[in-house]
């Protein structure tokens, strides 16, 4: 029962996420109108996974699971470095449908051009690059590296924690055409977590593969 009930708990912090960032799109574009819309879906989704986050830290803290950090080795480094490069660039071909992309560079902006405002003046306008290459990876891998995977990986194993995971975080992005390419994306991120114990390298690393998408655009 306790195994069930961990996962429902992680199904309805992820029901309370998508729910949330509907609720303050809608609540941002009533206010703000004039604003633009994409602007509002992007602070939204943020405010709801580092609320959410929260939730789940409260939720689970009597849970807490002590785990040993270590560091990477060398070799581990570079090679997970040398996986996200590789991923960043064969992943359009798992974009649906499958194996319609070929392996070019100019098919690589799989979720840029969702991200990137142009034209906008002030904070707004380095705002959506701000959360690409450092308030996403962080807000997300501490929800669902930290609190997710940690906390199903002590009811179910590390295998069936991966793959729950990264479902979740697949369906959060509400991106059918691109799920399998979040969800490999996530299996790879949640291995790094696995293999250090240690959220910072994971948070690094999907800052890294955000930061070569953007580059090999």
């Amino acid at each position: 029962m306790k195994q069930i009930g961990v996962l429902i708990k992680t199904v309805i912090l992820l029901i309370i996420l998508l729910v949330l960032q509907i609720l303050l799109t809608l609540a941002f574009h009533f206010l703000y109108p004039e604003s633009n819309l994409q602007i509002h879906v992007q602070i939204a989704i943020d405010i709801s996974i580092l609320f959410v986050f929260i939730m789940g830290f409260f939720s689970f803290y009597k849970d807490k699971i002590e785990i040993n950090k270590k560091s990477l080795k060398p070799n581990l480094i570079i090679f997970f470095l040398c996986l996200i490069i590789i991923w960043v660039y064969v992943s359009p071909i798992f974009k649906y449908p499958f194996l319609s992309y070929s392996l070019n560079l100019d098919k690589l902006n799989i979720c840029i051009d969702k991200i990137i405002v142009p034209n906008r003046n002030g904070i707004l306008e380095l705002y959506p690059f701000a959360r690409l290459i450092l308030i996403t990876p962080i807000l997300e891998e501490l929800l669902f590296r930290k609190i997710i995977l940690v906390q199903l990986r002590s009811k179910y194993g590390i295998y069936l924690s991966v793959i729950f995971t990264s479902i979740l975080f697949s369906i959060s992005h509400l991106d059918l055409y691109n799920f399998l390419i979040f969800f490999i994306g996530s299996v790879i991120l949640c291995i790094i977590f696995l293999k250090s114990n240690n959220i910072k390298y994971s948070i690094v690393y999907h800052i890294l593969m955000n930061l070569i998408t953007i580059l090999l655009c």
